[in-house]
């Protein structure tokens, strides 16, 4: 009788042993499936990244330069074309929200390399961001007014490898924020 009751329970043991087995292996093929559908929306995720950043520079490009024909170029997101000319978009240094007029200082180089460019000031209440049109190798810094203020600002430009040019704006941000140049 003993041994009877033995053979009962060492049954039950492995059908509950069985059972949990085949959940497990459910349990995990199910969290499998679910880790690729996460995968998935992961890929698509990273799409729609690349595809506003591109929407970043055409809407950059369309507050700068309004009023001229503006298209997305196929070979770069930050490079689109204005006017039939291929132009750099800066994407890095964004104007604020919150902004008037901005003010635009032309200047022309390049560099074997493309564009280079840096600046000082003695107050920062603006955003300065350099557009770089390499039809014409001309640069367009586009200065927009964060704050209001007078600022004195030093932007040096690359016109070769080898040579750097000055170029000041004494900045005026007024309550509105818009920039003007008093130099």
């Amino acid at each position: 009788m003993k041994k009877n009751t033995t053979n009962k329970k060492n049954r039950a043991g492995l059908l509950i042993t069985a059972a949990a087995l085949t959940l497990t292996a459910v349990f995990a093929a199910g969290t499998v499936s679910a880790g690729a559908v996460s995968i998935n929306k992961a890929t698509g995720y990273s799409q729609s990244v690349a595809s506003a950043k591109e929407t970043l520079a055409m809407s950059i490009a369309k507050r700068v330069y309004a009023g001229h024909n503006l298209q997305q170029a196929d070979y770069s997101e930050d490079v689109i074309l204005v006017d039939g000319d291929r132009v750099y978009m800066d994407t890095r240094h964004l104007p604020p929200a919150n902004t008037g007029k901005a003010v635009h200082v032309k200047a022309n180089g390049q560099t074997s390399y493309g564009f280079n460019w840096t600046c000082s000031c003695d107050i920062q209440n603006y955003v300065i961001s350099c557009n770089y049109n390499f039809s014409k190798h001309q640069y367009d810094f586009v200065i927009f007014g964060k704050e209001p203020g007078v600022s004195n600002i030093t932007i040096y430009y690359n016109t070769s490898d080898n040579t750097r040019q000055p170029v000041n704006v004494r900045l005026f941000v007024d309550k509105n924020l818009n920039a003007t140049s008093l130099s």
